[in-house]
């Protein structure tokens, strides 16, 4: 994982995978990590490829950081999951954006802003009135969904509102 507290350039990041997660966000999406392998010639079966991408990603994630944007990389997801790798909340808490002991799947959804919402915000279009996306963690299902009526955003867990705040038009 990139964890520096040296200035990440933008001659220093890998100019492809950037690129294609700013189009990916811009189109309120998501990708996987084996989906974006390849633009770095780099295979997820292999653990230091692994390795690599989870540096290359680093370098956009605190480059992003220290722009005062999102954290970009929240918008890769492991294929089974839909969830950041451990790398990404590791990076969050050097950043200072996840604070020890907080929930990983709470920051990843809303806190910080560094959930795909908050990165499709940043980075795309505006956002549908029905944009949402889906997760399992801990047996748990997790929803996220944009609503314009009422602006409203919320997140449902197990099928129940848990938190509903003002939505902030990008």
């Amino acid at each position: 994982m990139w964890q520096s507290d040296e200035p990440v350039t933008e001659d220093m990041l890998h100019k492809a995978i950037y690129e294609e997660l700013k189009r990916v966000a811009s189109r309120q999406a998501m990708t996987t990590y084996s989906d974006i392998a390849p633009l770095a010639v780099l295979d997820m079966e292999n653990p230091a490829d692994r390795d690599a991408i989870r540096l290359i990603l680093g370098k956009i994630s605190t480059y992003e950081h220290q722009k005062d944007r999102p954290m970009l990389t929240a918008i890769v997801v492991h294929r089974q999951d839909n969830i950041p790798g451990h790398g990404f909340f590791e990076l969050a808490r050097h950043l200072g954006r996840l604070k020890e002991g907080a929930d990983e799947l709470s920051f990843f959804c809303w806190g910080g802003g560094e959930g795909p919402p908050n990165v499709v915000k940043e980075y795309g279009r505006k956002l549908s009135p029905n944009n949402a996306f889906s997760t399992e963690k801990r047996g748990i299902t997790v929803q996220a969904r944009m609503q314009r009526s009422g602006s409203v955003t919320e997140l449902l867990v197990g099928g129940i509102s848990a938190v509903r705040v003002p939505f902030r038009s990008p």
